[in-house]
């Protein structure tokens, strides 16, 4: 008999766990339906403000112009092709232990000097541009002038293309989600922030990748922290941005400008190298 009501003992207590548990059900799924209305109201409320609207307009406008720049670097390394051969005889020159330049029909650089490569154009531009005081008297007299010259219109293209495009400081504020328990497989949501004394737009058009031609870098500076996200990723996750936006939009609205004087300035740079090679070009008609 006792091992009987022992196990009736058991039920009761089963089933007053099962009423709490379901109680408690019912209590979660109400927090979560006011969370996702609350949130929901408030990305509505974010979409129509006048901040926003103006960051995404220029967000559009910026990767429109960004998806609209040539491949500069790419374009200026193809034009190396009319200086070759850089020297009719193959030269070496020890740079450091285990690094020789390389210098005749192409350039390049090698671990030892008993290896010959078949370098890309791309890897010749970039090579010339980091040892240009090194390989300009070793190549042939009658392109030296020139490309030197066509050296350092690459190396002003290269600044054009890559840096800092515009920075704010001060103190920025950045919300985040974060959910903590998903391995436990509760629903669970905590809000926190992240302060920045550093925002920049950063811009790199050598990027293999279109995604990270143009990012947002957000920077503590006394601890060392940072995020990078793409520029369009603002249009998301709405509520972690909402209190950057007013900075963002004067922030675009100068990168804008800055990037429109840029696809200018690299326009003329290209056309000035193609200046140079002209002659050769001619020669080989």
């Amino acid at each position: 008999m006792t091992s009987l009501e022992n196990l009736r003992r058991a039920v009761k207590k089963l089933e007053k766990a099962v009423k709490e548990l379901e109680e408690k059900k019912r209590v979660w799924e109400k927090a979560v339906r006011k969370y996702e209305d609350v949130k929901g109201e408030l990305v509505e409320k974010i979409l129509e403000t006048e901040t926003f609207k103006k960051c995404n307009e220029l967000r559009r406008k910026i990767e429109f112009l960004v998806s609209d720049f040539p491949q500069y670097d790419k374009e200026a390394a193809k034009l190396l092709d009319y200086f070759k051969p850089f020297n009719y005889k193959r030269k070496v020159i020890r740079l450091q232990p285990l690094e020789y330049l390389a210098i005749g029909r192409t350039i390049y650089i090698v671990p030892n000097p008993r290896i010959y490569m078949e370098p890309s154009v791309d890897e010749i531009f970039q090579v010339l541009l980091e040892h240009t005081d090194t390989i300009i008297p070793n190549v042939r007299k009658n392109i030296r002038e020139e490309l030197a010259e066509f050296c350092q219109l690459g190396k002003e293209l290269m600044a054009e293309l890559r840096g800092e495009l515009v920075t704010r400081e001060g103190e920025f504020r950045m919300l985040s989600f974060e959910h903590p328990d998903q391995s436990e497989r509760i629903w669970s949501v905590q809000l926190s922030e992240q302060t920045y004394n550093k925002a920049t737009i950063y811009i790199d058009f050598t990027a293999t990748v279109w995604a990270h031609r143009c990012n947002l870098c957000l920077i503590n500076t006394n601890i060392g922290n940072e995020i990078t996200v793409d520029i369009d990723d603002i249009q998301y996750d709405v509520i972690c941005y909402y209190e950057l936006y007013d900075t963002l939009a004067e922030m675009l609205e100068e990168a804008y400008e800055k990037l429109q004087a840029k696809k200018e300035r690299c326009d003329e740079i290209l056309k000035e190298m193609k200046k140079i090679v002209a002659p050769f070009v001619l020669s080989e008609l």
